[in-house]
């Protein structure tokens, strides 16, 4: 069970092989939701590259009707969303999840000490 279920989910996780072995359940726990964070991340980058690209297509094809945008998607700091209200909400949950990735990262780190 170890070696075909535990080992390769730490391994997929980024767990070196010799720190697998010193590890408790506990710890593999926060690496998954940990590597489940950074998926999710990785998904959230991928769609505004896409918004990227459709920018891009739309300008290519009808610059007067649809000029490329002038800043970026993301502009921290603004009142006004270029994004509809479901856009918007997608972003806010690419912030949280960075947001709570960082914040297991420092818990991961402190069980780490205490072990």
């Amino acid at each position: 069970m170890v070696n075909e279920v535990w080992l390769p989910a730490a391994i997929r996780f980024g767990i070196d092989y010799k720190d697998f072995w010193g590890l408790n359940p506990k710890i593999l726990k926060l690496y998954q939701a940990r590597y489940e964070e950074q998926i999710d991340v990785m998904h959230m980058e991928g769609w505004i590259h896409g918004q990227y690209m459709l920018a891009a297509i739309e300008t290519a094809l009808d610059s007067k009707k649809n000029p490329y945008p002038k800043e970026p998607f993301m502009c921290v700091g603004k009142e006004e969303s270029a994004f509809n209200p479901d856009e918007q909400a997608a972003i806010e949950f690419g912030a949280w999840a960075k947001a709570i990735g960082t914040n297991l990262r420092s818990k991961e780190q402190e069980v780490e000490q205490n072990v």
